[in-house]
């Protein structure tokens, strides 16, 4: 090599000999490709098992098991906290779906306090019916009257609820809506963590009323 001029030193000449010794010494087989072409057909190489320790060919045999990997385990570990969290809100409450998509639940509320609210409700809705047969009688009067289509003045509902640091509020003026159905009662809500002003669709309300009764009402 020197003579070449190339200049290789003696130790890089000796490791491509060696190399060139190892090369030829390895059987072919070991460079064959993992597919070999057959008839056209590309053919996977077959192994043999001999290699593999017992334990190894009992896992590779063995099926798999049905717990997860130890990776998930955070997950579960989520999930079950989620699900004790909803277990220990999941108890009595008196609920308010508002405005939004937004549900309001109250679990401080008594099935004594909604048995008043309950009440004053009734009187909300009463008001409602008395305004409608108003309206009714006042259709056969003169059209020149002072009264003529004049409707009668409804008392305005409220309605007030206060326990440790919760307080709710209700308010609804029957004059503002054409009827029960289509009136909504305005919502006040607050305690030591969150305040909550909406409104709540009449109906609604009276349906969560009934639904805190019956609920309230089971053993």
């Amino acid at each position: 090599f020197e003579e070449a001029g190339i200049g290789f030193p003696t130790m890089r000449t000796s490791v491509l000999a060696a190399a060139l010794v190892l090369a030829l010494a390895v059987p072919s087989a070991a460079f064959a490709p993992p597919f070999v072409a057959s008839s056209g057909r590309a053919t996977l190489p077959s192994f043999s098992t001999s290699a593999l320790s017992s334990s190894q060919i009992d896992r590779l045999l063995s099926p798999l098991s049905s717990a997860p990997p130890a990776r998930h385990s955070p997950l579960r570990t989520v999930s079950k906290a989620v699900a004790t969290a909803a277990d220990a809100t999941s108890g009595l409450g008196f609920k308010l779906p508002l405005a939004g998509d937004t549900l309001l639940q109250i679990k401080g509320f008594t099935p004594d306090a909604c048995k008043t609210l309950g009440q004053e409700t009734n009187k909300l809705v009463t008001s409602f019916r008395n305004a409608a047969a108003a309206a009714k009688d006042k259709e056969g009067e003169e059209e020149g009257s002072v009264s003529a289509g004049k409707p009668a003045i409804q008392d305005v509902f409220e309605y007030s609820w206060k326990e440790g640091a919760c307080s709710l509020s209700l308010e609804c003026n029957p004059n503002l809506f054409p009827n029960a159905f289509s009136a909504k009662v305005y919502v006040c809500f607050q305690d030591d963590a969150v305040k909550v002003a909406s409104q709540v669709n009449l109906p609604d309300l009276i349906d969560q009323i009934k639904d805190f009764k019956a609920r309230s009402a089971a053993p």
